[in-house]
């Protein structure tokens, strides 16, 4: 009797679609593409998103989809996922969140587990949401554009900042118009 031993190792890959890791503006679907290769019958994977920079206000955490026709229908993830023999591939999508905040680029992963005949390989991939957003800051009068005051009397000037993120700063500076600051 002989007995041959099975030294095929398969192997889950996780990167965006064009790049090692998804790239997305906020507010667009984050797109990850998971390669299977070498998959032994009974396979599962198992996917989950976890936090980096970004948080579930950023992102839709609990709830991602998958497709294993490229796209063309989408499955919610709720659990392992059975997985053909062999190679396949699935794309997993999940939203990200425009907010109205200036504030840093922000970052979550996807971690896939592949379980092949008792064994887990694992793979994961990371998703940079870039920020859209510009603070606007808006400088005048009270009641008009522009202030007028006379002379020896207070100018009054309204700052009205509205899209920045906490911690942010802002520096006034005046400068001489037709008075200089002997006025």
């Amino acid at each position: 009797t002989a007995t041959i031993i099975d030294n095929d190792v398969p192997v889950i890959d996780v990167a965006g679609i064009e790049t090692a890791d998804v790239v997305v503006t906020e507010g667009e679907d984050a797109v990850f593409n998971v390669g299977i290769t070498g998959a032994a019958a009974g396979s599962t994977i198992t996917l989950a998103l976890a936090d980096g920079t970004a948080i579930d206000a950023d992102y839709n955490e609990a709830y991602f989809e998958y497709s294993s026709d490229g796209g063309t229908t989408w499955t919610a993830v709720t659990g392992a996922i059975g997985v053909a023999a062999g190679d396949s591939s699935l794309l997993v999508r999940t939203d990200t969140f425009d907010d109205t905040l200036d504030e840093p680029d922000e970052t979550f992963t996807l971690n896939a587990t592949l379980t092949s005949q008792g064994t887990d390989y694992a793979g994961s991939s990371t998703a940079t949401i870039i920020d859209n957003d510009i603070p606007v800051i808006d400088v005048a009068g009270i009641e008009t554009a522009d202030i007028v005051v006379n002379e020896g009397e207070d100018a009054v000037f309204n700052v009205s900042i509205s899209g920045a993120t906490a911690g942010s700063t802002v520096t006034l500076t005046l400068a001489d118009g037709t008075a200089i600051d002997a006025d």
